[in-house]
């Protein structure tokens, strides 16, 4: 099964290919955008976005293709090497999620404590068990958000999962730049280490991070240094932010910025809804970018690299 998935604008969008005789199926609507999953026969297919029935485009944030009349489309291959290469992803992860699962086993070895007898041992446990209680203390004078009741371990793993569920998710998509929301509870430090994560493991792709909570909107973005003559991270917040009132500057470089707003319901700042609104200014930037950049041609339009 292969879903394919339409992220920008339209009232009706449809898919229209070399599987299906080029005749629109129509696309189901979602809160992230339009999406179709449809079984393909294995072999190379060609295919356009048909946009409020009469505009045919192509994502340049996928594989393209120029068929033998020169028209540009994009492009699928299912089966084979395709089919081999996700398979072996698959079992890569399966390994790499066996080795994390012994991992813990081994870091619960006993360890060495200083002093002698059960004075040493006893001064060792109380200093242990204030630790999460001054971490705790220090994050709420930050204003860092925590779940009532998690430690650290249950906040480490929860971020590395919120991680790996993107970083999953944008992987399948196979894009250069992608948009994608983050529930991190009202804590920057999360989004933060979510960005981090997906930078690790893919560095070769720019990603936002939309949260909104109860009491904050936060914004976070990461560009690859090659990537940054396109648009830097600086720049791609900056139009997140531009459905704020009175917006702030974002904090970072141009490979790794974030900006923070909190809910103020007297001036009408929500921060769920500010989430939503922001990624039309988001994929707005995209295109003036020439990322997804319209072009009007015999009632068509291309999208262009």
């Amino acid at each position: 099964m292969t879903t394919f998935f339409w992220p920008y604008d339209g009232n009706t969008v449809a898919i229209a290919g070399s599987f299906n005789d080029w005749r629109p199926q129509t696309l189901n609507k979602g809160p992230k955008g339009f999406y179709i999953t449809i079984d393909l026969p294995p072999g190379n297919h060609q295919y356009k976005f048909v946009v409020d029935n009469r505009r045919w485009c192509f994502d340049v944030m996928r594989p393209v293709t120029v068929d033998d009349s020169g028209n540009r489309n994009n492009t699928v291959v299912v089966g084979g090497k395709q089919k081999q290469s996700q398979q072996k992803e698959q079992k890569e992860q399966k390994e790499q999620k066996e080795q994390k699962e012994e991992k813990p086993a081994e870091e619960a070895a006993p360890v060495a404590t200083k002093g002698k007898g059960k004075g040493g041992q006893q001064q060792q446990q109380q200093k242990q068990a204030k630790q999460p209680k001054q971490a705790k203390k220090q994050k709420e004078e930050e204003g860092v958000g925590e779940e009532e009741g998690e430690d650290e371990a249950t906040r480490s793993k929860r971020v590395s999962d919120i991680a790996k569920n993107i970083i999953s998710t944008v992987k399948s998509y196979q894009v250069p730049f992608y948009v994608g929301d983050v529930d991190c509870k009202d804590s920057v430090e999360d989004v933060l280490a979510v960005a981090t994560h997906f930078q690790t493991e893919l560095p070769s792709i720019g990603c936002m991070f939309l949260s909104g909570g109860v009491a904050s909107f936060i914004v976070a973005a990461v560009v690859p240094p090659e990537k940054i003559t396109y648009i830097t991270a600086v720049e791609w917040v900056t139009a997140a932010l531009s459905v704020v009132p009175n917006p702030p500057n974002p904090t970072g470089s141009d490979s790794f910025a974030h900006a923070v707003v909190a809910a103020d319901p007297d001036k009408g700042i929500f921060p769920i809804k500010l989430k939503d609104l922001s990624r039309g200014p988001t994929f707005g930037l995209m295109r003036k970018r020439g990322l997804v950049q319209e072009e009007e041609s015999d009632d068509e339009m291309y999208f262009l690299e």
